[in-house]
């Protein structure tokens, strides 16, 4: 049995300290947010799925527009009953959703999240992760699964803040990533090799 299937989460202290840093700063990394056993299945799932030609180029916008120039992965939506690892991290997402909720009254319903590859070459050029004209996606999360990954692989995270400076995060499998989605302008750079995660987000519901 996974630790996915088995219900197990992030930390009770992992969730104390991303909720208390969105509160504080609007963005959390957490190195080690997730077990390796559990990145690694993951990982395994999404190489399956792969494989069998399931991943489809990303798109930019309500109109899913390919554009290569701007953005180089790979991605599958995530979808009950996909495969029970991404049933689990579906169900662990929304406990993680109830939690934020209580602590950063955000009024999050609901999760959406793709599993994202990005091959030799490929990046994401700076962005917000806000559709033009909806302010729908609230928090953006983000799980990285590749078991090692060294600097000169590149491929990390780049984080703009707004004093001007910006973090890099390297995309170690465990590492936990979530941010305001409508305040940090990100990009990925450039990978030399496979880089895999789930990237998604946390939604309200416009009424």
């Amino acid at each position: 049995m996974t630790a996915l299937s088995s219900g197990l989460w992030l930390s009770e202290a992992t969730l104390e300290t991303l909720a208390d840093e969105i509160i504080r700063q609007g963005i959390s990394i957490q190195p080690s947010g997730l077990d390796e056993s559990t990145c690694a299945d993951l990982l395994a799932n999404a190489k399956r799925l792969d494989e069998l030609h399931l991943l489809r180029p990303a798109g930019i916008g309500r109109e899913r527009a390919e554009l290569a120039d701007i953005r180089g992965d790979r991605i599958m939506w995530l979808e009950p009953g996909l495969t029970p690892a991404t049933d689990g991290f579906l169900h662990m997402a929304d406990r993680l959703r109830v939690h934020l909720n209580r602590h950063l009254y955000l009024g999050l319903a609901e999760y959406e999240g793709h599993l994202a590859c990005y091959g030799p070459g490929a990046g994401y050029k700076k962005h917000l992760d806000r559709i033009q004209g909806s302010d729908v996606r609230m928090l953006t999360f983000i799980v990285y699964l590749n078991k090692t990954w060294n600097i000169g692989d590149g491929g990390q995270l780049r984080l703009y803040q707004q004093d001007g400076t910006h973090k890099e995060v390297t995309p170690q499998a465990g590492t936990v990533v979530a941010f305001l989605s409508g305040d940090y302008w990100h990009e990925v750079l450039p990978s030399r090799r496979e880089r895999w995660a789930i990237t998604g987000w946390f939604r309200r519901t416009i009424t």
